[in-house]
């Protein structure tokens, strides 16, 4: 699974994207792959949030270095997370890991600053691209951002970030077989901004997505997420901008749309049936 955006971006310059496989531990490169660069979110898997464990990533740095490539780390939930592991560039001995952060998550999108830790020439490089591409991020917001951070303001916002982000995440999953039956996380399922959902059979994501928008509830598609072949299986709750106070009830009325949906799911066929029959004795 690969974020649609970022494989759109790779696809544009040329590149093939090949995906990697995924477990309860997150990505798998296997031997003799004839990777140049794999992207990766250690931190939190985009989109199912699994978080991979240090044997992994030691794992994984040591392919790197024994099949000659270079890794990216997208830690798009970064310090927002309350489930956190090290950086996979902390265990990073030979230069391989290029990490790439954000501030998007904590002071808001629209700020666009994020940051980039790497080799100085990739750095430098990196510095020239982004004048032909976009010059710089308004000076103004680099300023206040950098006064923010300076005076400490930065920390406790984090600190009040990844306690609402518990409250709601343990909300959920609190009340996840209660007022979603059928629903299924990941497992192991990790605490962040947003839970990945299997859902119930007989239950189509799209129609799912219709049917709460009308009632109120925003969804996330999976389908950009995922192979065509399971296209209406997974949605996405975020937890970043919802009150904590209207999860539960929002997940109770989820839950008795998604019941409606497989309810009528099932008994489509049989109406149809008997409605054809009825049809066939009026032209008799």
């Amino acid at each position: 699974m690969t974020p649609p955006l970022t494989r759109f971006i790779f696809e544009m310059s040329g590149a093939q994207s090949v995906p990697l496989p995924i477990d309860e531990k997150g990505a798998r490169i296997a031997s003799g792959q004839g990777l140049d660069l794999a992207l990766l979110t250690p931190g939190a898997h985009c989109p199912s949030m699994v978080m991979m464990p240090g044997p992994r990533r030691d794992e994984i740095l040591a392919r790197a270095s024994q099949d000659d490539f270079l890794i990216i780390e997208d830690d798009y939930e970064g310090e927002v997370a309350f489930a956190r592991e090290p950086a996979l560039k902390s265990r990073d001995r030979d230069g391989r890991v290029i990490y790439l952060g954000t501030l998007s998550k904590t002071l808001a999108p629209g700020v666009r600053l994020g940051f980039l830790v790497a080799p100085e020439p990739l750095v430098k490089e990196a510095r020239w691209l982004r004048r032909l591409v976009h010059r710089s991020v308004p000076l103004n917001n680099q300023r206040t951002a950098a006064i923010f951070l300076a005076e400490g303001h930065y920390l406790s916002l984090l600190r009040k970030l990844r306690a609402a982000h518990a409250d709601r995440w343990y909300r959920v999953m609190e009340h996840l077989p209660d007022l979603l039956p059928g629903f299924r996380a990941p497992d192991p399922c990790h605490g962040g901004s947003s839970v990945w959902l299997e859902l119930p059979e007989g239950v189509d994501g799209r129609a799912l997505i219709a049917a709460a928008g009308a009632e109120g509830i925003l969804l996330e598609n999976g389908d950009p997420f995922v192979a065509p072949e399971q296209a209406g299986r997974f949605i996405r709750l975020g937890l970043s901008l919802i009150q904590t106070e209207a999860i539960v009830p929002g997940m109770r009325l989820l839950g008795e749309i998604a019941a409606r949906l497989a309810e009528e799911g099932a008994s489509g066929p049989n109406e149809n049936a008997a409605l054809d029959q009825s049809g066939a004795q009026a032209a008799s």
